[in-house]
């Protein structure tokens, strides 16, 4: 296959770029797969809802990057706030190998699990994944969100095709604090002096993306139940299971049941050792 260069600018006024000139005295990523395109916009409703509008190339993984977006969206439609300024904002939008919808099952905990492992190698230990979609930190039993993730798409000639948006906190504007409905956080409050610039820390979680959705598309969720054992945010959390009597009429949940069974079989072990 071909192999496709990605440098991103270490400005942060224009913190992607796609020329091989800005090799020169910057600091770059080098990805071997084929882009179907990396895009940044200024403004925009929202990254996912762009990417959904579009058809994905059928090899490769289209980016997009967005300063602030008008209409970001986490699950059930929740707002998720967008402000200018700093925080990072991206969707990647990919088909994977034919075969049901249903392959995609776990794909989200896949992406966390990705996410905060970069996250975590650029010093931020305290980042862990609560599933299915938050990247969280606990402090003194008071949890935090520090981003989330947004999975969306259906199937596209025949094959499972995936939007993947992110959305990061690094650093929260003061003036929309009063607008967030949730206690949250950003990697400013938990790095200080020591945060890498944008450039880089959209360098390490994207290369972490994309190797994540080559080997999940390859080996399925199974390599990512380990991994999210030790960044599980609840796994000292008591286990309730609850079979409700109307999930054959929910079809929109079956993707999910592969992976919702793993974490609970898991989590009801670890209760069961502790006695």
């Amino acid at each position: 296959s071909a192999t496709a260069q990605f440098f991103i600018n270490t400005k942060d006024n224009g913190f992607l770029d796609h020329t091989a000139e800005s090799a020169q005295g910057w600091g770059y990523a080098v990805f071997g797969r084929v882009f179907g395109g990396t895009e940044v916009v200024d403004a925009i409703d929202s990254t996912n809802s762009e990417l959904l509008r579009r058809r994905t190339p059928a090899d490769g993984i289209v980016v997009l990057f967005a300063e602030r977006q008008s209409g970001g969206r986490g699950r059930h439609g929740r707002v998720w706030a967008s402000p200018p300024g700093g925080n990072l904002y991206l969707s990647l939008a990919r088909c994977f190998g034919h075969g049901p919808l249903a392959r995609l099952g776990g794909l989200s905990l896949a992406v966390g699990v990705a996410a905060t492992e970069a996250l975590r190698a650029l010093g931020a230990d305290a980042v862990r994944v609560k599933w299915p979609n938050d990247l969280v930190v606990i402090d003194h039993n008071r949890m935090t969100k520090l981003g989330g993730v947004l999975i969306e798409g259906g199937l596209q000639d025949g094959r499972p095709r995936a939007v993947i948006g992110l959305g990061l906190n690094l650093r929260m504007p003061e003036g929309v604090v009063d607008v967030i409905d949730q206690p949250w956080t950003d990697l400013r409050t938990l790095l200080g002096a020591t945060l890498p610039s944008r450039r880089i820390v959209a360098s390490k979680v994207l290369a972490s993306l994309i190797e994540a959705l080559d080997r999940f598309d390859a080996e399925g969720l199974a390599p990512f139940l380990p991994r999210f054992a030790a960044l599980d945010a609840l796994r000292d959390a008591p286990v309730t299971a609850v079979q409700h009597a109307d999930d054959d009429l929910l079809p929109d949940v079956a993707p999910l049941r592969e992976a919702d069974r793993a974490i609970l079989d898991s989590r009801l072990e670890r209760n069961r050792l502790r006695g």
